[in-house]
């Protein structure tokens, strides 16, 4: 009966206090906290100066397998170029798909000054960013 009685008791104290409580806090005004990513970064970037840059990574057998495992491809009008072995080749794209039928390498020596700058372009756009281009954001 003791029991009993204690617990009616604390139910009726925290009914009361629940009910004069409920007012006051009422009257303040929360306010959401939004972590978006510039938010965070604008929380963080004054620490950011104190960061070392980073050196480069050693080499691991993770690393290497994801650089021999993908293939790094531009897609240029109906054309997809890609360098491999140190050549540089080229395919058909049909139904956005390559058509390996076609592939075949590129030969810079009979090309025009044209065609050599848009290979040259080409290049420079499979090669950039081969140190560790992996997982980054590509803002240079």
């Amino acid at each position: 009966m003791e029991y009993f009685l204690g617990s009616i008791l604390t139910f009726a104290i925290i009914l009361v206090a629940n009910r004069v409580l409920r007012e006051p806090i009422k009257k303040f005004k929360t306010k959401e906290i939004k972590y978006t990513q510039s938010h965070v970064y604008s929380l963080v970037a004054p620490l950011l100066q104190f960061v070392p840059e980073d050196k480069k990574m050693p080499p691991t057998q993770a690393t290497k397998f994801i650089e021999n495992s993908y293939i790094r491809v531009v897609v240029l009008e109906r054309s997809a170029y890609w360098i491999k072995d140190n050549t540089l080749y080229t395919a058909d794209i049909i139904e956005g798909a390559v058509d390996r039928s076609t592939t075949k390498r590129v030969d810079t020596m009979t090309m025009d000054k044209v065609q050599l700058d848009q290979t040259l372009f080409i290049v420079e756009k499979l090669r950039e960013g081969l140190d560790n281009d992996f997982g980054g954001t590509g803002k240079q």
